[in-house]
């Protein structure tokens, strides 16, 4: 009984938070954010030849990036955020975990395995990837979440 009412709580807590959706953010708010925190920005979208890529930038701190797409449509961001879930599914382990959720306008998935920090995070017409080495997962959820990703 306990269990199942600690259940509930959490679900009706998760589904009162998730309803309102997220803002996504630009790429300027991205550098800027990114910047306070550290992280050195670079500007690759010249490397993208795909029609629909507004924008990509890299944050690069110590061994690690992570990596924020602007796209043309929510349509174009959903088929890519689906996409990398794909790559990054395809590491999941026995002794890995897991998490992934998609509400309203918001979708993410992170994996975590010995060695490894994935996040696949989705709003609207934007996404972030990351793949960090588990000894900078917290810093990296950390920035991630000041994000609002």
């Amino acid at each position: 009984m306990k269990k199942t009412t600690v259940f509930l709580v959490l679900v009706i807590c998760l589904t009162l938070a998730g309803c309102s959706g997220r803002t996504a953010i630009g790429a300027d708010a991205f550098s800027e954010t990114m910047e306070s925190l550290g992280y050195e920005i670079l500007d690759i979208t010249d490397n993208y030849d795909e029609e629909g890529v507004s924008s990509v930038l890299l944050a690069i701190k110590d061994d690690y990036q992570i990596e924020f797409f602007e796209l043309a449509s929510t349509e174009l961001a959903v088929s890519s955020y689906n996409y990398n879930v794909d790559i990054v599914e395809s590491y999941n382990s026995l002794t890995s975990a897991h998490t992934s959720a998609t509400v309203s306008n918001y979708s993410f998935y992170t994996l975590s395995t010995a060695e490894d920090y994935y996040v696949v995070s989705r709003v609207d017409n934007t996404f972030i990837y990351a793949h960090v080495p588990s000894a900078h997962k917290d810093e990296a959820g950390a920035a991630i979440k000041e994000l609002g990703y």
